[in-house]
């Protein structure tokens, strides 16, 4: 027995998506035309839970298309489905392929307001004012009051896109390509018809491939991955060791082993290294296996490593992505470092493929948000501590903090005079924080919310002095004296701050230096440099 075919279209509404979400939502890429992106497969619910599904015991498909009805406030969502659900014999699945495909759209737990109201706690008190301003300016006038959170993406699925971001070059398409090559190796092809044009590939389900009992004897490509005596069961047997950390546990990918296997004492894990590591395999499927997800990973050494680790410690239980508490995120940030494996992803996979709540994946955008504007000031020994003790619901904020820096980066008019702080300010890619200049030009009602201003507005600023003072800024005009009439303002520095581009974006909300009432170049603090210029 085979695999049902691709075959059936599946049509019905959605009431609560907003559509202002449709520039959120992707169903294909454009360079991968015929890879679907919004992928589920679902067991069938009636299914004894003794029993190992077969081929016909599941649905599978993708959102096909979706069309949003105005005059009826609905989005119509067409599947590509396995089951023709217009059959009666086929009822059971109806609810769930639906559910899926709301999964797969974001609908399963949307942000609202009330999870970002007061969602900060301790330490980081202060700053929902601010994340509240922020919702306000962005998400409820621009994103129909919600944003996107759940179930975003198949657990299975999802676990390879995820990897494939750890250090990709090539942005979101690259690793979009990174997943299609990843299925086409260790999926099983699902034939097509009733109109239907697409590459699919299936893979197990999460309880399938959770279940270490199962050989995964139907998706035989897969098994050579992870099944028994597949290519993670050799990998972690001969190059790994385990760290224990509270109630989880995590695979460490030991490189001394592969100089000790092969003789060569490679320095660190480059291309040579992970060749050698998988000549070491027995020739056959674990070899090809292993080979084969060194490509799919567009042959990054890195990323292998971490797809062996992964699916290795999922497949067998050492960490549980549905239940991660924040403890475990404390853990994964602070004890996992040497090991190859990447805490970002592994709370990005969480959060993204789980709904988890309190799963932050910290990327160079996240951490300057949190240093300012939300003002967090830590001893790097305490950070991760004092993050996750600061709220239970960092998932959600997220993905508010992940749409103001976006919005930010590429100049988005929702955040047009806001949010300065997280650029950077110099050709160096020194960051700009909060500093005069970038605190001038943020709008008031962001200003006054913003605790990384409050703790700047009452220090003092210099003015063409050779270096900053200690405790305080000092702003550069272009002539770099306090004499001459008519400068602009060219740079601040201080405080591990630097901005010289802030003028330049803004420049014609800044006065001309000196004022009337502002002469000598005499220091001033910040809160009346900003009323002054």
């Amino acid at each position: 027995m085979t695999f049902e075919a691709l075959a059936y279209f599946h049509d019905f509404n959605v009431s609560d998506f907003p559509q202002e979400w449709l520039p959120l939502t992707y169903l294909y890429d454009p360079d991968l035309p015929l890879f679907p992106i919004l992928y589920f497969h679902e067991l069938d619910p009636t299914l004894d839970a003794t029993q190992r599904p077969g081929e016909r015991d599941r649905i599978f498909g993708f959102v096909h298309s979706i069309a949003y009805d105005r005059s009826l406030g609905v989005l119509r969502v067409t599947l590509a489905s396995s089951k023709d659900l217009s059959l009666h014999v086929n009822s059971r699945f109806v609810d769930i392929a639906k559910m899926a495909a709301r999964s797969r759209l974001g609908l399963d737990n949307p942000v609202v307001l009330n999870d970002i109201t007061g969602a900060l706690t301790n330490s980081l008190v202060a700053a929902n004012a601010l994340l509240r301003e922020l919702w306000i300016q962005i998400v409820a006038s621009s994103f129909g009051g919600k944003l996107p959170f759940g179930k975003c993406w198949d657990a299975i699925f999802g676990l390879a896109r995820y990897i494939a971001s750890w250090n990709s070059e090539g942005g979101r398409k690259g690793e979009l390509i990174q997943l299609h090559a990843y299925v086409a190796a260790f999926g099983e092809r699902i034939q097509t018809g009733g109109g239907i044009h697409a590459d699919f590939y299936l893979l197990p389900t999460w309880s399938e491939f959770r279940d270490n009992s199962n050989p995964l004897a139907l998706f035989s490509k897969y098994s050579s991955l992870v099944g028994p005596s597949g290519a993670t069961v050799f990998f972690s047997n001969a190059f790994t060791n385990i760290v224990n950390l509270g109630s989880s546990s995590y695979s460490r990918f030991e490189l001394n082993n592969v100089r000790i296997s092969t003789g060569n004492n490679f320095r660190n894990l480059n291309t040579d290294a992970l060749v050698a590591l998988i000549e070491q395999a027995p020739r056959g499927r674990v070899r090809t296996a292993l080979y084969d997800n060194y490509s799919a990973f567009n042959r990054g050494p890195g990323r292998a490593i971490l797809s062996l680790l992964m699916h290795h410690d999922l497949r067998t239980g050492k960490w549980n992505p549905e239940k991660l508490t924040q403890q475990d995120c404390i853990s994964q940030y602070t004890g996992l470092s040497s090991s190859y494996q990447s805490p970002k992803v592994m709370q990005l996979y969480a959060q993204q493929c789980f709904g988890s709540l309190p799963a932050l994946p910290i990327d160079n955008w996240v951490k300057t948000f949190l240093s300012a504007p939300i003002g967090l000031s830590v001893a790097p020994r305490n950070f991760h501590a004092t993050i996750f003790a600061s709220s239970t619901v960092w998932g959600k904020v997220e993905r508010l903090i992940w749409m103001a820096a976006q919005a930010r980066k590429v100049h988005s008019s929702v955040a047009e005079n806001i949010l300065w702080c997280v650029r950077y300010g110099g050709p160096a890619k020194e960051m700009r924080s909060a500093n005069p200049l970038s605190c001038k030009v943020c709008d008031t009602h962001i200003r006054a919310a913003c605790p990384s201003y409050a703790s700047i507005q009452n220090m003092n600023i210099t003015f063409n002095l050779v270096s900053a003072p200690p405790n305080g800024f000092n702003v550069r005009t272009s002539s770099g004296d306090n004499l001459n009439q008519n400068q602009t303002f060219t740079a601040s520095e201080g405080l591990n701050a630097y901005d010289e581009y802030t003028t330049k974006d803004r420049p014609s909300q800044f006065a001309a230096y000196p004022s009337p009432n502002h002469a000598g170049g005499a220091a001033m603090t910040v809160s009346n440099f900003i009323n002054t210029y």
